[in-house]
Parts: C-alpha cells; structure tokens; sequence
C-alpha cells in the first residue's frame, strides 16, 4: 500500500525492502531503512532542493543500524573465539617449534 508523500522511487524502494528475508540483524537493518523511507527521505530531498548536500537522516539511519550491526558482529565474534579456544587441539610439548629450540640450545 502506497504511503502519501512518498515518491514513486522511495514507494519502490519501500516495497522492495519488505519482501527481503528477515532474519533478525537483516531485519533490524530493514526496519531502519523501512523507518527511513517512511518518515525521513522527504525531509532530506527537501533539504537537498534547499542546497544542503548533507542527507541528515540518512546519514542517521544508517549509523543507527551499523551500531546494530557492530554489536552484532562482536557478539558473533567472540562466540567464535570461544568456539575456537574449545575446538583447537592442545598444543603438543614435543611440536615442531619446540623440537627446533631444543635443536639450537644443543651444545653439540
């Protein structure tokens, strides 16, 4: 359904958005490009008829969800250091690094 005030590309672009898979960090993503097309990307061609070059609440909508992302990412990380530290083999006394100190200290 076609919001008023919408231009026929942000109308597109909106419509687009909502048929994307949701998975939960995509769709937080979406919902804040959906929020931006909405409610925000008149105020900011309007600002660009006026001469702004800036696109405020673009600008905003995106550093919200990379914020989003961000924390995503670091959750996502350390899960997999985690996983990591429980999965890798113990590192052996006799491993080749080891075997080649012990070569060099030889006083022979």
């Amino acid at each position: 359904t076609p919001i008023a005030g919408q231009t026929p590309i942000s109308q597109q672009l909106h419509q687009r958005l909502q048929e994307q898979v949701h998975s939960s960090p995509a769709s937080d993503f979406m919902g804040f490009m959906a929020e931006y097309l909405n409610h925000h990307v008149q105020l900011d061609l309007e600002a660009l008829r006026h001469g702004h070059p800036q696109l405020r609440h673009l600008s905003t909508a995106l550093v919200t969800a990379c914020r989003a992302l961000h924390s995503e990412i670091d959750f996502t990380l350390a899960g997999l250091e985690t996983l990591a530290r429980v999965f890798d083999p113990p590192a052996s006394p006799r491993s080749p690094a080891r075997e080649q100190g012990l070569l060099t200290s030889d006083p022979d």
